[in-house]
C-alpha cells in the first residue's frame, strides 16, 4: 500500500475514532478525544469477570505477568526509527506530547490511561502508555515511556482492516487482570443516571457502536455483545417511549434509528411488531406537540423504506 493510500486509510480512521470516542457507558473502559488526532483511554486495571477473554490475535497478551520485558512490550528504538521515515534524524515515534507533560490525569491506582493517535506524518496509528507505566512494563530509560507499543492491531494497519476497536480491545487485553470476556461490557447503571433526553443520545449512540462491532467481524466476545446489544435496544426503546419535548426531526431520526436496528438485528420481526406499536402509542399519547408528530415521523420511515425497496 503507497503513502496516498494510507493516508486516505488514517483518515477513515480517525473519523471512526471521533464517532467511537464519544461513545460512553462502558464497564471497564472510559474514553476522552483531544482534537481529532488523539484518543485518551482509561482503562480499568482490574476486572470482576471470571471467564478470561480468548482471542487468537491477542495470544501474545494472554495472562502474561506483570510488568511485561520492555522489549516484549514496547517497539525497539531500531524499529521505530525505520517505521518513522525519520531514522537518519535518530528520531522514533514519539507522540505530540511528551510523557512527562500529560500530568492531565489525576494519579489513579484502579486504571492505567493509553493514548491512542493517528498522525499524519506517521501515516498509521500507535498507541503509548500515559499513566502507571511501572505496573505494565519494566522500563530501563526514561525515553521508554515515549515509546509505542507493540501492538498485532496496530502492526497489521496497512494490511488489515482495522478499526479504532480492534485497537481498544487488545489494549483492555493486555493491561486488565484477569481479562474480562467481553472488553466492550455496557454498564447499563451509567443510562439510568442520565436525563431521558441524554439516555436517548447515549443509548443509541451505544447501539449504533455494537451494531458497528458485530458487523466488522465476529470476535471472540460476539454472543456477549450480542446480548449487551440486546439490552441496549431495549434501554433506547424505553427512553423514547418516556420523551422529554423532542422538535419532530428530533423525533424522526430516532424513530428511524429503532426502526433501522429492528430490521437489522432480530430475525423474528412480526414478534417485535407489537412492541413498537406500543411504543409509537405512547409517544403519541406523551406528545407536547399540537400535531402528532409520531405520526408524521412513521410516515417518513416507511416512505423511505418503501423507497429502499425500489
Amino acid at each position: 500500500m503507497d503513502e496516498e493510500e494510507l493516508s486516505k486509510k488514517l483518515d477513515v480512521f480517525l473519523t471512526e475514532m471521533v464517532r467511537f470516542g464519544c461513545v460512553q457507558g462502558f464497564k471497564h473502559i472510559v474514553m476522552k478525544m483531544r482534537g481529532k488526532e488523539e484518543l485518551f483511554v482509561t482503562i480499568a486495571n482490574h476486572s470482576s469477570a471470571c471467564t478470561p477473554a480468548q482471542s487468537p490475535n491477542n495470544s501474545i497478551h494472554q495472562m502474561k505477568n506483570l510488568p511485561r520485558n520492555e522489549s516484549s512490550l514496547l517497539l525497539s528504538a531500531r524499529t521505530q526509527r525505520s517505521l518513522s521515515g525519520f531514522g537518519y534524524m535518530d528520531v522514533g515515534l514519539p507522540p505530540a506530547s511528551p510523557s512527562e507533560n500529560d500530568d492531565v490525569f489525576e494519579e489513579n491506582l484502579h486504571a492505567t490511561v493509553f493514548l491512542i493517535a493517528g498522525y499524519s506524518m506517521y501515516n498509521c496509528p500507535y498507541a503509548w502508555v500515559r499513566s502507571n507505566h511501572e505496573r505494565l512494563v519494566k522500563i530501563v530509560q526514561d525515553e521508554g515511556k515515549d515509546s509505542p507499543l507493540n501492538l498485532h492491531s496496530t502492526s497489521h494497519f496497512a494490511t488489515e482492516d482495522v478499526k479504532i476497536f480492534d485497537i481498544v480491545a487488545e489494549l483492555v487485553t493486555v493491561n486488565t487482570r484477569p481479562p474480562p470476556l467481553n472488553p466492550f461490557a455496557v454498564d447499563f447503571s451509567y443510562f439510568e443516571c442520565l436525563s431521558k433526553y441524554e439516555s436517548v443520545i447515549a443509548s443509541g449512540a451505544m447501539v449504533d457502536l455494537l451494531v458497528r462491532i458485530l458487523q466488522h467481524r465476529t470476535p471472540s466476545y460476539h454472543k456477549s455483545s450480542q446480548y449487551e446489544l440486546l439490552h441496549g435496544t431495549f434501554i433506547h426503546t424505553i427512553a423514547i417511549a418516556n420523551p422529554p419535548p423532542f422538535s419532530p426531526n428530533i423525533l424522526i431520526s430516532v424513530l428511524r434509528d429503532v426502526n433501522r436496528l429492528v430490521k437489522q438485528h432480530f430475525s423474528d420481526v412480526a414478534s417485535l411488531a407489537h412492541m413498537r406499536q406500543s411504543s409509537l402509542s405512547t409517544i403519541s399519547s406523551l406528545s407536547p406537540f399540537s400535531t402528532n408528530p409520531s405520526d408524521s415521523a412513521l410516515t417518513v420511515i416507511e416512505q423511505e423504506e418503501d423507497e429502499d425497496d425500489v
